[in-house]
C-alpha cells in the first residue's frame, strides 16, 4: 500500500479548468509538487474507490502515477494522484489523436490495456476510454499509465453492478478482443484478481481515513472478496471477451 506516515499536506488549490468531468480541484505541496485532488465534497465514496483501484493496481503490477492522502487546507482529507512530470510525458491522452495515431499507439500498448481492463469489471469502471490512458518514458521505455475510476460503483454496489454495453469500457473491451489478443490473456489477469488474499483488501481499506469509509460497509467488502472472488473471475471473462468478438466501435 502507497501512504506516507502523515497525510501530503496542500499549501495551495485551485480549481481545474482542463478536460475531465470528475476531476475539480488541483493543489500544491509545499515542495511544489501538483496533485489532482478527489474529495468527499465530489462524490462521497470517490476518495475510497480511487484509494481502493491504485491499491489494487499497485498488486497486480498495472502502472498508475504515485498517490497518497492529501490534506487540505480546511483539514479535510482527500485523494490524490501526483501530477506526472511534462518532461517524461509522450502522450498526454489519445482522445484528441486522429485514427491512425490511436491504432499505432494501441497496438503498442495492447499487453498493458489488456492488463488493465480486468480490474475495471471488477471495479465496476463504465469509463476506461482510451482517453484514461497516458504514455511516459520510464527507463528509457516508453510506458502506459492508466488512472481515473472516478466512475467506478463496486464498493456502493458490492461487486454487483453492471457495466452497460455502450459503455466506454466495453466498448474499448470488444476493439481490443478483436485486434489485440485480449481473450488470450484475460484468464491469467483474472487469475492474478482472484490470487489477491483477502487479508490485503482487509489492509488496503484500513489503511484509508475512516472518515472516507461512511457509507461503506468494511466488513461486508471483506467477506464478499473472501467468499466470492474466485467465482467472480469468470464473470469477468466472460463479460470482456464473449464468443464472438465484435467489430471495433
Amino acid at each position: 500500500m502507497q501512504t506516507s506516515i502523515f497525510p501530503v499536506k496542500i499549501t495551495d488549490e485551485e480549481p481545474f479548468e482542463g478536460e475531465g468531468a470528475d476531476l475539480k480541484l488541483i493543489g500544491y505541496d509545499a515542495a511544489g509538487r501538483k496533485f489532482a485532488i478527489k474529495r468527499m465534497e465530489d462524490k462521497p465514496t470517490l476518495p475510497i474507490t480511487e484509494w481502493f483501484a491504485y491499491n489494487l493496481c499497485r498488486e497486480l503490477g498495472i502502472l498508475t502515477p504515485s498517490y497518497d492522502v492529501i490534506e487540505l487546507n480546511d483539514g479535510t482529507k482527500a485523494f490524490g494522484s501526483l501530477w506526472e512530470d511534462e518532461s517524461t510525458i509522450v502522450i498526454h491522452s489519445m482522445t484528441n489523436q486522429n485514427p491512425t495515431e490511436v491504432a499505432t499507439n494501441v497496438a503498442q500498448a495492447s499487453k498493458s490495456i489488456n492488463k488493465a481492463l480486468p480490474q475495471d469489471i471488477l471495479l465496476g469502471n463504465p469509463d476506461r476510454h482510451i482517453g484514461n490512458f497516458m504514455f511516459k518514458m520510464l527507463n528509457k521505455q516508453k510506458q502506459v499509465i492508466t488512472f481515473d475510476w472516478s466512475r467506478a460503483t463496486a464498493l456502493e454496489t458490492l461487486f454487483n453492478g453492471s457495466l452497460c454495453q455502450t459503455s466506454a469500457t466495453l466498448k474499448t473491451a470488444r476493439y481490443m478482443h478483436a485486434q489485440h489478443g485480449l481473450s488470450k490473456t484475460v484468464a491469467a489477469d483474472a487469475q492474478n484478481i482472484a490470487n489477491i488474499k483477502t487479508n490485503t483488501i482487509e489492509a488496503i481499506l484500513n489503511a484509508a481515513p475512516p472518515e472516507w469509509l461512511t457509507g461503506i460497509n468494511t466488513q461486508n467488502v471483506v467477506s464478499w472478496w473472501s467468499n466470492n472472488i474466485d467465482k467472480y473471475q469468470h464473470k469477468i471473462i466472460q463479460t470482456l471477451c464473449p464468443k464472438q468478438p465484435n467489430s471495433p466501435p
